[in-house]
């Protein structure tokens, strides 16, 4: 008894002595973390030091893969709530192979030949040319201002190319120019009009020897001096944004170390500072309501998302940025790189793109609508069309591997062009607001973004050093959307989309302007969750204060988006449910935990069913709303998709509007009848809604495996991301298409229908013309009709089930079948599972 009581005694002593030693080594922890977020700049005798020498936060090592952050090997680990998730060992083995083994395409493959150069002598600018270059001549390409033309002018000795070229940036001519001209020789020359003494004309030959030169900022340009106005900004800062597209916060730290050394190295010295926000959730998964949210701090949650190859509802509002900074006398630049006459970028996203114009036409609209956004000049992106034309190509989505003019990369003779035109702009003390959208990642491969590393690095060191002044953000919109790393990849790399990257370069000039108080917000929010509209605020906050304070109904939507000023702190435990613009948008969200991955059960099977059904619903109703009500083909070229399997499966529960609403998030995986071995996925999003009346709801897709090569077959009117098609089939929409009686036939005369492995029987139920197809399961049923017959065909259809949840909200379900129309109508799902399930149909033809 005597031992007994000894031994409860150590025990109890050995028991209470580790509570008190953990309790104590949890308090030290946390007074150590208290500490550490309190940031006491009192501390430090200037703001700007307090940079330099801002609080560590704890740090963690990962051993398996690479870090991406700018705390050099270590990540960091933040008491916030929303901790963005970090790559699997798999992820970061497969985008080694993908991005880290092959060589990086270069120019290389073309010469680099300096036929002229322009040498600055103070405010005068001498062209020097070296004609033996060229045997026989050299044309000089320029934009017309007037239509938009590439005129080209022949000169055949240096001294009158000199001056010729000497007269453009003098602006001896009535003509103006936008920074560029092409250079190029050639033996064969042709005048565009005819027999005539006009000296342009147009080369037949395509020499590589080739050239872009840089010209200087058009003295137009330079007249925009301050005016007085009741809206004063406090701070002569210049605004620098420059917008990567479809690169994702790791990809940029996979691809571009150099431009990650440099940033370390920035936050090293006695200079400007590199804000790095590594929580940045994307609002969409495409570049036009990313931008229009950071011009304009807004984001259409009730409109529905318009199709990738349609027109917006509304144009780009640049305005809301550009208009008053412009009254308060800055010079607004927006620089992109893509054609101006094809079917991207801004003159699409202003809706100035109209295929039955021509393009002096075009270009008259696009001029009006440039004036409309406030901006000055599109300068360089004018060399983008002659640079892609020569590549043989018509915008760089899907090639060429690297995108080259003269030897140079078309990027470096836009960063070139941006360098020149903000070191004109400072030495002539003008203030300027720039944007630059770039598409050098928005390609297949995700490699291509490798070629920015050096040039950016060189850009933004001399940007510090020929305008100090400038404020500078470096941010993208979304992740790549499709290619070989969002098809292999497990469920984590998925979030990649949605984990764009901003890091914001502060001047020293303005951190002190700034204060204390707002830089030290500024810090620690780099670890809270933020989106691109918090960025609008930050920028209406620095450039535009009374401004901001005045825009009544600009608050009012930013309260309404959350948005939140960078310079105030984020909440600590702000997750994507207190982003209001998150609630109605199909956009996961990057913070760990927020959805669960789990198993694929049959019940995914089903919901799979209804999303399948949704697609192949869109591709008969695109490809008809272009024919004749009485033609008997459905399907044209683009062909029905059948289910092969569902994987990473991601569920999230959260309260809308209308109760209780379920998010499935996977990847679907489909082929085509004529093509059953090749693999098709796209990334789904479903909402389930659980309050009466309960349904199912397609919330968003996006194909993850290629689809460009399917351009030249797609059916006219119909998405090329929803396309599977003969790539040798060329698009003839009055075709009858000889697969689809075929399909008839599948449907109808074979005893199971091919779709999902998971199919325990087929119903069949109707009369000689409407058919309905019902693929059933273990846990539900998907049903499709089948109109037989060469007339179109309305009916009524009564569900009639017992432990069932429809995708539709109501069991009447009306429809109008066209002649040989396949059409998915619904699914159910069992509600209990012990329970046993049943479904039957009343058919009432009209």
């Amino acid at each position: 008894m005597r031992k007994f009581k000894c031994l409860v005694f150590i025990l109890f002593f050995s028991t209470t002595s580790l509570l008190i030693f953990t309790s104590y080594i949890w308090n030290h922890s946390s007074n150590i973390t208290r500490s550490r977020s309190l940031l006491k700049i009192s501390d430090y005798k200037t703001t700007h030091q307090y940079f330099s020498k801002q609080n560590k936060p704890k740090l963690m090592v990962n051993s398996t893969c690479a870090q991406y952050d700018l705390k050099q090997g270590a990540s960091i680990v933040a008491n916030n709530r929303c901790k963005s998730i970090q790559p699997s060992s798999d992820t970061c083995n497969i985008a080694q192979n993908l991005f880290s083994s092959h060589r990086k395409p270069n120019c290389s493959h073309q010469k680099k030949y300096q036929i002229c150069q322009i040498k600055n002598h103070g405010t005068h600018h001498i062209v020097k040319c070296n004609a033996d270059i060229c045997e026989n001549g050299i044309t000089v390409g320029t934009i017309n201002h007037t239509n938009g033309e590439l005129t080209w002018h022949k000169e055949k000795t240096a001294v009158t190319l000199e001056n010729y070229i000497a007269s453009i940036i003098h602006s001896l001519f009535k003509s103006e120019h936008y920074g560029f001209c092409f250079l190029k020789c050639s033996s064969n020359w042709h005048s565009d009009k005819g027999d005539t003494d006009d000296d342009s004309f147009v080369s037949m030959d395509d020499s590589d020897k080739l050239q872009l030169l840089l010209l200087p900022v058009p003295l137009k340009l330079l007249g925009n001096k301050k005016k007085k106005h009741k809206v004063r900004n406090n701070y002569s800062v210049n605004l620098n944004i420059i917008l990567l597209d479809s690169v994702s916060r790791n990809h940029f730290f996979r691809s571009l170390p150099k431009t990650v050394d440099y940033f370390r190295k920035m936050n090293n010295n006695d200079g400007d500072n590199v804000l790095d926000f590594i929580n940045v959730q994307a609002i969409a998964p495409r570049t036009f309501e990313t931008v229009n949210a950071l011009f304009s701090g807004l984001v259409d949650v009730d409109s529905l998302p318009f199709s990738v190859y349609d027109l917006p509802p509304k144009p780009l509002n640049i305005a809301a940025l550009f208009k008053p900074l412009k009254q308060l006398g800055y010079n607004t630049l927006y620089l992109e790189d893509l054609c101006w006459t094809w079917d991207w970028g801004i003159v699409k996203n202003l809706l100035v793109l109209n295929k039955t114009l021509p393009d002096r036409k075009i270009w008259h609209k696009l001029q009006e609508a440039l004036d409309r956004a406030f901006i000055d000049t599109m300068g360089a992106s004018y060399s983008s069309c002659e640079i892609l034309r020569s590549l043989d190509y018509t915008d760089p989505f899907h090639g060429p591997e690297a995108v080259c003019y003269g030897g140079h990369y078309q990027h470096q003779h836009l960063l070139d062009y941006l360098q020149s035109y903000q070191g004109m702009m400072y030495k002539y003390k003008q203030q300027y607001a720039s944007f630059f959208i770039s598409n050098i990642g928005h390609d297949d491969t995700g490699r291509r973004i490798q070629q920015l590393d050096e040039g950016l690095v060189e850009y933004l060191s001399a940007l510090t050093r020929q305008s100090p002044n400038t404020l500078t953000v470096l941010l993208s919109d979304h992740g790549n959307a499709y290619g070989d790393f969002m098809e292999r990849a497990p469920v984590d790399a998925r979030r990649e989309m949605f984990h764009p990257f901003v890091f914001i370069i502060v001047p020293k000039a303005l951190s002190v302007m700034l204060g204390r108080e707002k830089i030290t917000a500024l810090i620690a929010n780099q670890n809270r969750l933020i989106s691109v509209v918090d960025i609008h605020q930050t920028l209406k906050e620095v450039y535009l204060p009374r401004a901001n304070s005045q825009d009544g109904y600009s608050q009012a939507n930013s309260r309404a988006n959350g948005a939140r000023s960078l310079l105030h702190d984020i909440p600590i435990n702000r997750t994507c449910n207190d982003l209001p613009h998150l609630r109605n948008v199909p956009t996961p969200c990057i913070c760990d935990g927020h959805q669960m991955s789990v198993h694929v059960t049959l019940e995914h099977i089903v919901i799979g069913e209804f999303v399948l059904g949704q697609l192949n619903n869109h591709i008969t109703t695109q490809f008809t709303s272009r024919r004749s009500s009485f033609d008997r083909n459905t399907f044209g070229n683009c062909q029905r998709m059948l289910g092969v399997d569902i994987t990473n499966v991601q569920e999230k529960t959260s309260k809308g509007k209308q109760g209780q609403v379920k998010t499935y998030s996977f990847n679907l995986h489909v082929v085509v009848p004529a093509k059953p071995n090749d693999k098709h996925s796209f990334f789904i999003m479903v909402e389930a809604y659980l309050t009466p009346p309960t349904y199912l709801k397609l919330a968003f897709y996006e194909r993850i495996t290629l689809y460009h090569q399917y351009t030249k077959c797609v059916d006219k009117g119909l998405d090329v991301t929803l396309c599977i098609c003969e790539e040798n089939e060329l698009v003839n929409s009055s075709k009858p298409h000889s697969k689809h009686g075929d399909i008839i036939n599948t449907l109808v005369g074979q005893e199971v229908f091919e779709t999902f492995p998971y199919v325990i029987k087929v119903k069949k139920k109707g009369n000689k013309c409407v058919v309905l197809l019902g693929r059933e399961y273990d846990v539900g049923i998907a049903v499709e009709a089948v109109n037989k017959c060469d007339r179109m065909i309305s009916f009524h259809l009564t569900v009639i089930s017992r432990n069932m949840e429809l995708s539709v909200s109501s069991n009447i379900i009306t429809e109008i079948l066209k002649p040989k129309q396949i059409k998915f109508l619904f699914t159910a799902l069992r509600k209990i599972i012990h329970i046993k399930w049943h479904v039957k149909f009343d058919l009432n033809i009209l």
